[in-house]
């Protein structure tokens, strides 16, 4: 079973690129494979329907960083780097606006 994020991943960086220009464009990519593991995949992203505002990220920052600064502690002496490499909790603000991008091209 293929994940949309494992889609992603398999597609070649040159791929990823031609859909990040084309979304930049406001168009789908020409091919219709690759704009659909796109498409799914800026489906799955966390964050991008309905991003937080300050005051939501504050209280997250406080309330959890406790918590993430112990894991992310057991995490790097558990693991050997390779931790959260394929993982879409940590996605960061590039992949959430070429997500938002995608999900806002028209479907064909």
């Amino acid at each position: 079973m293929h994940t949309p994020q494992r889609d992603w991943q398999e597609l070649s960086g040159r791929r990823r690129r031609e859909v990040a220009r084309c979304a930049r464009r406001g168009r789908p990519h020409s091919d219709e494979h690759v704009a659909a593991v796109a498409r799914a995949w800026a489906g799955q992203v966390p964050d991008v329907a309905r991003p937080w505002s300050r005051r939501q990220r504050a209280r997250a920052a406080v309330s959890w960083a406790p918590t993430v600064l112990f894991l992310a502690l057991a995490v790097a002496l558990e693991l050997d780097g390779d931790a959260g490499s394929t993982s879409t909790a940590f996605t960061d603000w590039r992949e959430r606006r070429l997500a938002r991008r995608i999900l806002a091209l028209p479907t064909s």
